[in-house]
């Protein structure tokens, strides 16, 4: 059967046992499109909750998952100039991910390093993107400042401390337990606290002096995204890099008066949809 592929679909809303391995239509490439041959796709927590209905955006049924991948560009759209057949490229593909090919709009497709495995690729561009739009957007995080992250080990909050590190701020991590802590260390973090054996409010005020931290990152785990809530609402830019993935983001606190506020999620994805078009591929 001509343009045809195999695809995880999802029929009805529920858990991973519910989807189903199908064959299904190969996608057509449009106006701004590349279509990938994917090689390897990432699977995140936000892909649970969308294929059981408890995320904020929910595709009509049926679907295929997936909002990430990592393969080779086998055709271009009529208009498209930044990207060629043939090149290794990661992309965002916001759905359709869990098949043998993907579509992804130009702007939202990226030309892979030399050398970088295609499995890292595929979970490149949410985690770093997410954590990059946060604290160079929305933050504005300038060199020198102090940014604090909360759950760090994670894969958001790892990126954000590299990128933190590369951004010139001084980085405190925090994480549970000594090997993250550990890990922590050999990955950018300046300063590192483990909330299984300290304090974490009293080592803040610890480190910085009692100031507090200039930015700080969130965390899914309720108690600590509280209290990340209450520092930014008290000593600076707040940038939630997890948070809720559940239903609608969280509101600020009342009378929050940071330096440089920004909303309760990072919103990378939003943001990436509404970019323009770049220039040559990069």
């Amino acid at each position: 059967m001509i343009g045809v592929m195999k695809a995880v679909v999802c029929r009805e809303l529920g858990p991973p046992e519910a989807l189903s391995v199908e064959e299904v239509e190969r996608p057509t490439t449009g106006r701004g499109q590349v279509r990938i041959r994917v090689a390897a796709c990432s699977i995140n927590f936000p892909d649970l909750l969308i294929i059981s209905g408890q995320y904020q955006e929910r595709p009509e049924l049926p679907f295929i998952p997936g909002q990430e991948v990592a393969g080779v560009v086998e055709e271009v759209g009529a208009d498209v100039t930044e990207i060629e057949p043939g090149q290794a490229v990661m992309a965002a593909t916001y759905q359709g991910g869990l098949a043998q090919y993907a579509n992804a709009n130009v702007q939202d497709v990226y030309k892979m390093p030399a050398g970088m495995p295609m499995e890292v690729a595929a979970g490149f561009p949410g985690v770093f993107g997410t954590s990059c739009h946060a604290l160079k957007q929305r933050a504005r995080l300038k060199p020198g400042e102090t940014l604090l992250v909360l759950g760090a080990a994670g894969g958001v909050g790892l990126a954000a401390v590299q990128i933190g590190a590369a951004m010139g701020a001084r980085v405190i991590a925090a994480a549970r337990g000594e090997q993250k802590i550990n890990f922590l260390r050999d990955n950018g973090a300046d300063e590192l606290i483990d909330y299984s054996t300290e304090n974490l409010k009293d080592a803040v005020k610890d480190l910085t002096g009692g100031k507090g931290a200039d930015v700080g990152g969130g965390c899914r785990r309720p108690a600590l995204r509280r209290r990340a809530r209450s520092w930014r609402a008290q000593r600076g830019a707040g940038a939630a890099l997890g948070g809720s993935c559940r239903g609608r983001s969280r509101e600020a606190p009342p009378g929050a008066s940071p330096r440089r506020a920004t909303p309760p999620r990072a919103g990378w994805a939003t943001a990436a949809r509404r970019r323009p078009r770049r220039g040559p591929a990069r």
